[in-house]
């Protein structure tokens, strides 16, 4: 027995499943309906033709640098940016960035200087045309290289001192600085400024600084250009700091045999004023002009001898001084003294021996001493250690007032003829 005999089904099921089978076609006729729908749309609206604007793009100068082998610079402003439409199909369009978009001038045909109108290119781009731009041509000022030495000067704008204490004058290094460009803007350039602010606290010594600088004409106005170049940046400022001091002059004497009471002795001036730095002025006590061989006079003199100042400034206008040397109630006196007083140190592995006899002294001193000496005060000495052959030698003495606190002295300079054998 057939259970599912045709008869045996409900009305109702029946008619619900033809339901459903309509319903299936209609969805279909709708998905192919849509689909036709949306490949028009594509075909009509991704490949209709339009346009697009691209804004801000830069100009590339080209051989730019054949152009600055030539010696030839480019005066005033090298940015240049223009806006371009182009054409073509929007899926296209849409997908070109602008900085595909090559926008240039050409300089290989410029050959001198003076203004020049340059077409503005822009190269051929797949897919896509340009129908307009904002700019054709660029106009550019064309100018020769010019390289040149400009003096660095400057000044403290701000600085601070104590009372006796100033500021000298300003070393720069380098001295110079090396501007190099446009020949139309280097002409302008006078000298290279330097500014130097101290501040408000007291400057006591030198000081070393680095600062940075300006290009001025000759007004004093800053000459500013992107396109002028320097060799440095930053110039390195010294700034001399100096006191005045007055430093009194003196002689030395080379045996200290001068006393107040038998000698005068005057320098003229007596004293000079300097400027300096504090570190030396501060240290410096006095001057000492010459030393003075007291065995070389035996009557007044007058010395000139120049003033050495070290590293200050003499004020006072003259650059020696006159030291006049005056004994008081002085006398010389002579005396002969026999070879075998002299006192000698002999050479070492060898005998000597001294050919002259006497040897003739001369003594210096007031009258009233000087009569109270007599030979055997005076001592004739030699070296002749450091004789390490035979011969034939002068020899160099050295003669001395043996009595202590004496007032006279040997002067003069004495020699014998000594033999080593």
């Amino acid at each position: 027995m057939n259970l599912f005999n045709k008869k045996n089904i409900p009305e109702e099921d029946t008619l619900e499943r033809q339901n459903e089978k309509k319903w299936d076609f209609m969805l279909k006729i709708i998905s192919v309906l849509t689909a036709v729908l949306i490949w028009f749309w594509v075909i009509g609206f991704e490949s209709q033709i339009t346009t697009k604007k691209f804004s801000n793009i830069k100009v590339d100068i080209k051989n730019f640098r054949d152009l600055s082998s030539q010696g030839y610079s480019i005066l005033g402003n090298r940015d240049f940016y223009i806006d371009v439409t182009l054409e073509g199909k929007s899926s296209d369009l849409n997908r070109i960035p602008a900085s595909d978009i090559d926008a240039y001038i050409d300089l290989q045909s410029v050959e001198q200087a003076g203004e020049v109108s340059l077409t503005v290119h822009i190269k051929e781009m797949n897919y896509a045309a340009v129908i307009e731009q904002s700019l054709s041509s660029i106009i550019l000022h064309i100018d020769k290289n010019k390289a040149m030495d400009v003096l660095v000067v400057g000044d403290i704008i701000r600085y601070s001192t104590e009372a006796g204490t100033g500021i000298g004058d300003l070393i720069f290094t380098p001295e110079t600085v090396s501007v190099s460009g446009p020949e139309q803007l280097i002409s302008t350039i006078y000298r290279a400024q330097v500014s130097v602010d101290l501040g408000i606290d007291n400057i006591e010594r030198p000081r070393n600084v680095t600062e940075r600088f300006i290009l001025i004409d000759e007004n004093g106005d800053e000459v500013r250009n992107q396109y002028i170049k320097t060799n440095v940046n930053t110039i390195e400022v010294y700034i001399p700091v100096y006191i005045t001091k007055e430093i009194p002059l003196r002689v030395n004497y080379k045996y200290g045999y001068y006393t107040e009471n038998n000698v005068n002795v005057k320098i003229t001036p007596d004293k000079i004023k300097l400027q300096g730095s504090p570190d030396y002025l501060n240290n410096l006590d006095e001057i000492i002009l010459d030393v003075i061989d007291e065995k070389k006079l035996d009557g007044d003199r007058t010395f000139k001898f120049p003033i050495p100042v070290g590293g200050a400034e003499n004020l006072s206008g003259t650059a020696s001084a006159d030291v006049e040397i005056n004994f008081i109630n002085m006398t010389t006196r002579a005396f002969s003294i026999p070879a075998s007083r002299f006192k000698i140190n002999p050479p070492k592995d060898f005998e000597y021996h001294i050919q002259e006899e006497n040897l003739r002294i001369e003594i210096f001193g007031p009258a009233e001493s000087i009569n109270n000496i007599t030979q055997r005060a005076i001592q004739i000495s030699a070296d002749l250690s450091g004789y390490t052959e035979a011969g034939p030698y002068p020899v160099l003495v050295d003669a001395v007032i043996t009595l202590e606190d004496s007032p006279v002295f040997c002067i003069g300079e004495y020699a014998v003829n000594v033999e080593i054998y």
